[in-house]
Order: C-alpha cells, then sequence, then structure tokens
C-alpha cells in the first residue's frame, strides 16, 4: 500500500510565475536605469562624479549655435540620449542606443567623460526594484 504525494502543478505554476515576474522585474529595472542615466547626465554628472568643463574652442561653438556652456551634460541636439531603449526578457534586460550614429556618437562621449553604465547608487535601487518586484510573486 502507498500514497503519492504530489504539488499537483504547483512548482511548475510557480516557475512561470517567476519567469513573468523576472521579466516584468527586469523591465522595471531597464526603464528605471533609463531615466537615471538620462537625469545623472542632465545634471552634468558621470559614472566619476561631475563631467569635465567643455575645451574653450568648444564653448565658443556651442555659444555660436545658442547652447548651454555649462554644466556639460551631452544634450546638443537632443537626439543621442533620446535614442537610448532598452528590452527585457526572462533572463535579461539591455540598454541601447536605437541609431547606430548616436551609438558611435555615444562611445566618443563616453571616451571623454565615462557617462554610460551603472553606479553604485544606481545598481542599489535596480536590486531594490528586482526584489520588490520577485517578492510580489513569492
Amino acid at each position: 500500500m502507498q500514497i503519492t504525494v504530489s504539488d499537483n502543478g504547483v512548482f511548475q505554476r510557480l516557475q512561470g510565475s517567476i519567469g513573468r515576474a523576472t521579466k516584468r522585474a527586469l523591465a522595471r529595472a531597464a526603464a528605471a536605469q533609463e531615466l537615471s542615466i538620462k537625469h545623472r547626465t542632465a545634471k552634468g554628472k558621470g559614472l566619476n562624479g561631475k563631467f569635465k568643463p567643455y575645451s574653450a574652442d568648444y564653448i565658443e561653438y556651442r555659444e555660436s549655435k545658442g547652447r548651454q556652456t555649462a554644466p556639460v551634460n551631452h544634450h546638443f541636439t537632443g537626439r543621442m540620449l533620446a535614442s537610448i531603449h532598452w528590452k527585457a526578457n526572462r533572463n535579461r534586460a539591455k540598454l541601447f542606443f536605437s541609431s547606430s550614429a548616436e551609438k558611435k556618437k555615444a562611445a566618443w562621449t563616453h571616451a571623454l567623460r565615462p557617462w554610460w553604465g551603472i553606479t553604485d547608487r544606481e545598481q542599489a535601487t535596480i536590486n531594490r526594484i528586482f526584489s520588490k518586484e520577485l517578492a510580489r510573486v513569492v
């Protein structure tokens, strides 16, 4: 005589719920990071703190085009930062540039003033968002 104990599909349903929650958590974290990068650069801050100033020649050029010269914020036309997008699946989220021209511009500006990445504070926010979203399922 025996009795079979089964989870009656609970584990499989839980796996599905965790997968959906993971994708949702990654999507929310990626969206938050996109905004964080845009807000941080608008304030003139990069990965290592405040951006170094523009060169005298570039300040003159920006002024001739009616652009601000301080704070340094990687904003001339707005296209580079506007082309930042994200996508997420159950395994990871990616931030990327939707335009190859803007991606090249971003690489050049990042080499001069590092800004494309995640600070320790931003990572803590990502961790909090992720944990909070998964806690809803478990």
